[in-house]
């Protein structure tokens, strides 16, 4: 509207002795603002006063040269080129916005597992490789806490895959209710096995979070009656903590805690082993509070 009256203005206060250039100059100039400015239309309001200055004065006809005509031509086509150009320029910035929500949302969606709603592996497996950088150049500890459901396949079995279906994402939500800090990190790692990654951690912290899930867990009386582990649902969790040293690899640190994992699972399950540590020695361990897991190395 600014821009309109402005053209507006500047047409009937000079009144400049070629109408046909004062339209050329208010219509290029209000169309170009208009059009790069957001009021394609004021553009098109501008024209038409000055249209309709020239009938008004009786002096279109006064101007009859052919040079003149191809000059009223090419202003309105310019006008209107412009205005065109404006156009396209707002819609394309408003499916540039719509284009960077849905890239966002697939960003999302790709990193979030689609049945229990908590980080997919592939998350996992980027947030470890570069927690794993971060806390070598700080030299402080990383720990992962890998958890396997003892005999779901015969839970499944006996229940059927939505009774599984439901059991793993109960399981996601008491992950994620007992994993609090902002820096820690809950994922689904396989079919039945969750991970939980504890950046600033070291052992005590970390096998003080894998008793501590073990135990909810076991609370939480799911029955299991086909497993010879307990006739409740339980898991089996396996750790892995260390400093990350210059000449180790995050690819390798995970490879400990599924070596963990599997010893505790081929004690009979529903236990939490240490890669490095004996059955003996983690019986051994004192139990701390929950607040390990802040403490310092």
């Amino acid at each position: 509207l600014f821009v309109t009256l402005l053209g507006i203005a500047g047409v009937s206060y000079f009144q400049l002795p070629n109408p046909a250039i004062a339209c050329m100059i208010a219509v290029v100039f209000s169309s170009f603002c208009a059009g790069f400015g957001g009021g394609a239309l004021s553009g098109v309001f501008v024209a038409v006063y000055c249209a309709s200055f020239l009938s008004i004065n009786g002096t279109m006809t006064q101007y009859t040269d052919e040079n003149l005509r191809r000059m009223l031509v090419l202003t309105v086509s310019l006008a209107v080129m412009v205005l065109m150009v404006g156009t396209l320029k707002r819609h394309l910035n408003e499916r540039t916005r719509e284009l960077e929500l849905a890239v966002r949302q697939l960003v999302l969606i790709s990193n979030v597992d689609y049945l229990t709603s908590v980080s997919n592996r592939h998350c996992f497996e980027q947030s470890v490789f570069r927690e794993w950088q971060r806390n070598q150049r700080a030299k402080m500890p990383i720990s992962l806490v890998l958890l396997d459901i003892d005999r779901f396949g015969r839970f499944n079995e006996t229940y059927g895959p939505l009774e599984g279906d439901a059991c793993l994402r109960k399981l996601a939500d008491v992950l994620v209710c007992r994993i609090k800090r902002p820096s820690d990190l809950v994922a689904r790692y396989g079919e039945e096995e969750f991970a939980v990654l504890l950046p600033d951690t070291q052992l005590r912290g970390a096998l003080n979070v894998a008793k501590d899930l073990r135990r909810v867990i076991a609370d939480l009386k799911i029955a299991n009656e086909a497993s010879d582990v307990s006739p409740y649902l339980t898991v089996s969790i396996g750790i892995a903590s260390e400093i990350p040293a210059s000449d180790g690899t995050p690819e390798d640190f995970m490879k400990k805690v599924v070596m963990a994992l599997s010893e505790a699972k081929q004690s009979g399950g529903n236990t939490v082993r240490v890669y490095g540590e004996t059955a003996a020695g983690l019986e051994q361990e004192t139990t701390p509070t929950r607040k390990a897991v802040f403490d310092s190395p």
